[in-house]
């Protein structure tokens, strides 16, 4: 008697295995330019650490292969043989915010693309203060702008000129309206 069985493969699982930092295999992270920042190494991971007014940009492989996954300030290294990575900073763009009110020097902050700056305080005996406007009013208009909050955060995205706006009220012919001026 002959018997006969037949098997079929449902699923397989495979590990594999990728040797890191460590597991015989080196990995050297370094900079385009020391002066833009630093790198720091552990097992296979690299956190890139950029200097005052410098961000990182992104990364190379200068030597071998491996396959690179950047989050942020991170990366993750993976190669089965020696490998130099270079992370790559550059210079941040900044910008100036220059702020404009009625009988005062105009006052400046500086601030990085991407960053916020926080828009100072106006004062005025005469006026009722409104806040900031990005736009310069010539002389009066009862269109109100865009107005901006003293103490609000604004987000830089290139120079900028902020113009205090002050209100008053004028009685007229069919009752009081708001005039905005700078």
């Amino acid at each position: 008697t002959k018997v006969t069985a037949q098997f079929r493969l449902s699923s397989v699982t495979a590990t594999v295995l990728i040797p890191t930092a460590g597991d015989g295999v080196n990995i050297t992270p370094t900079v385009n330019n020391t002066a833009y920042g630093s790198v720091e190494l552990s097992g296979n991971y690299i956190t890139a650490t950029p200097n005052e007014g410098y961000e990182v940009v992104g990364y190379e492989v200068i030597s071998g292969t491996a396959t690179v996954t950047q989050n942020g300030n991170n990366f993750t290294v993976e190669t089965d043989a020696d490998v130099t990575v270079q992370i790559n900073f550059a210079a941040r763009t900044q910008y100036t915010a220059t702020f404009k009110e009625m009988g005062s020097t105009p006052s400046t902050q500086n601030a990085y693309s991407g960053d916020s700056i926080t828009l100072p305080a106006i004062t005025s005996d005469d006026y009722t203060v409104v806040g900031w406007v990005a736009a310069e009013i010539d002389g009066e208009t009862t269109d109100k702008p865009t107005v901006y909050n003293a103490g609000s955060n604004y987000a830089v995205t290139g120079n900028v000129t902020f113009y205090a706006l002050y209100s008053r009220t004028e009685a007229g012919g069919s009752g009081e309206s708001d005039v905005f001026a700078k």
